[in-house]
């Protein structure tokens, strides 16, 4: 009877501790949405990852300011998500991880940033610039940052 058990909960309790946050890796998105099971169009995979992929790939082509901008973002970006209840709907993660955004571009130097990074930076993002979350947060990092 243990022994069924240990099998049937082991695997989510690894799953639990193998969700990582990391400056060089996009993968945390990867592990926390086979825990949350949001699907393709929740934030751990529509935007999470697929924009912490968009801009991995385009960091060693970036200015030596975003090299060094990139994984810093990145890891407080997961570590925002790491923090949230696991038990929250995904509509209120998908909230809540944007509600992070403003604060972990604040605190990782975005506003330091030349305009030409800045421009790069939401250039990559694409049509996942222009939704409403994406729009509500870069008024309010540019309006900070032009103070």
């Amino acid at each position: 009877m243990i022994f069924l058990w240990i099998l049937l909960h082991l695997p989510s309790q690894l799953s639990a501790y193998a969700c990582e946050p990391s400056p060089e890796s996009c993968d945390y998105y990867l592990c926390k949405e086979e825990e949350k099971r949001c699907g393709d169009n929740g934030y751990l995979l529509d935007f999470g990852y697929h924009l912490c992929e968009v801009y991995l790939k385009q960091e060693r082509q970036s200015s030596l300011a975003l090299q060094d901008w990139y994984p810093k973002v990145r890891l407080c970006l997961q570590k925002a998500v790491d923090k949230l209840d696991p038990e929250m709907s995904c509509a209120t993660l998908k909230t809540n991880a944007f509600a992070s955004h403003e604060d972990c571009y604040l605190q990782t130097g975005f506003c330091s940033l030349s305009w030409e990074d800045k421009f790069e930076v939401w250039k990559l993002a694409g049509a996942a610039a222009f939704s409403s979350e994406s729009i509500e947060v870069s008024l309010k990092i540019l309006a900070y940052c032009s103070l």
